[in-house]
């Protein structure tokens, strides 16, 4: 279901079947009556379509697809990155994320969610790949995520609390792990696009950190069974 591809494309091509149904369902309970009219709505093209009833209006409905940009918040020297922490999942740490607003590109899209969440403005915007995700509300129940790297023109943080608990900078020393322990974070497991997205600069710094000498910090990877299969990285200068 992510762009990036998978090891296992069996699974893959399962939970994209899966997801295409559960938006079809979920879609067919939102959507019974005609928005225009009002008139009911009738199933066409299998269940792919619909069509209102009233010979007056015979609207044409499809289903929908709710917009989402989802951005990993680096610095301009690409070594550190900004994730978040919302307040019903303190210890989970992700990229940034909104729903697009009608009118709106993707790049300002990243541009105004990053601002409203954080009070960083952000430059350069470069997308990465995109996900569906139709495991959201039944009001929202496919969801087109859209992965960007967007480079930050500042690092001032104004954290909007009403939406997210704190921001964390991953050359925190709150992430150092030297000793062997964990760092008090997970990220989102490899079923999500986040955790493409915060994998990709990861193993991109790991390839320049050796020649810059920097040390890399542990990287943390929880799988869908709530097993840790690697550890988060970031990295502080020697």
């Amino acid at each position: 279901m992510v762009a990036t591809d998978w090891e296992n494309a069996s699974a893959m091509g399962q939970l994209a079947i899966a997801g295409h149904a559960r938006s079809l369902l979920e879609w067919h309970t939102v959507s019974r009556f005609c928005g225009f009219c009002g008139g009911k709505n009738i199933l066409t093209d299998a269940g792919r379509r619909k069509q209102c009833s009233n010979e007056l209006c015979k609207k044409k409905i499809y289903p929908r697809v709710d917009p989402v940009v989802i951005m990993l918040l680096l610095t301009k020297e690409n070594d550190r990155v900004l994730l978040s922490s919302s307040r019903d999942l303190c210890l989970a740490w992700s990229c940034l994320a909104g729903f697009m607003e009608p009118g709106e590109s993707l790049e300002e899209a990243v541009r105004r969610e990053t601002w409203e969440e954080t009070g960083i403005e952000v430059g350069q915007v470069v997308y990465h790949s995109s996900q569906p995700w139709p495991v959201g509300p039944s009001s929202m129940p496919c969801q087109l995520m859209v992965g960007f790297f967007a480079y930050a023109k500042s690092l001032d943080i104004n954290v909007d609390k009403e939406e997210l608990e704190e921001r964390g900078q991953s050359l925190s020393s709150d992430f150092n792990v030297e000793s062997g322990e964990l760092a008090p974070m997970f990220i989102p497991g490899p079923f999500a696009i986040a955790n493409h997205l915060i994998s990709s600069w990861v193993n991109g710094v790991e390839a320049q950190v050796k020649q810059l000498g920097y040390h890399i910090l542990m990287r943390r990877r929880i799988n869908l069974q709530g097993q840790e299969t690697s550890t988060c990285a970031a990295t502080i200068p020697l």
